[in-house]
């Protein structure tokens, strides 16, 4: 049955958030290593979605490839 919660419970917390280093946002090309740059996501393509959302935040847009068998994944932000 649905109810109404007086606040939003922290554990849910509120979507995909960038958590990465901003620097990765300067337009160079970045080679990321998955289980230690990217630790914080529950996988790559949840970080890719991340990326793309805090790069648009900041006007920018985002080339990536991702290798899982490597556990690569490569970045670049333009404009």
């Amino acid at each position: 049955m649905a109810r109404i919660l007086k606040e939003f419970p922290k554990q849910y917390g509120r979507g995909r958030r960038f958590g990465g280093d901003p620097s990765w946002f300067n337009g160079q090309v970045w080679e990321l290593e998955i289980a230690t740059d990217l630790s914080r996501y529950k996988d790559a393509k949840n970080a890719r979605g991340a990326m793309v959302q805090h790069a648009a935040r900041k006007g920018l847009k985002l080339r990536t490839s991702i290798d899982n068998d490597k556990g690569i994944f490569i970045m670049q932000a333009y404009r």
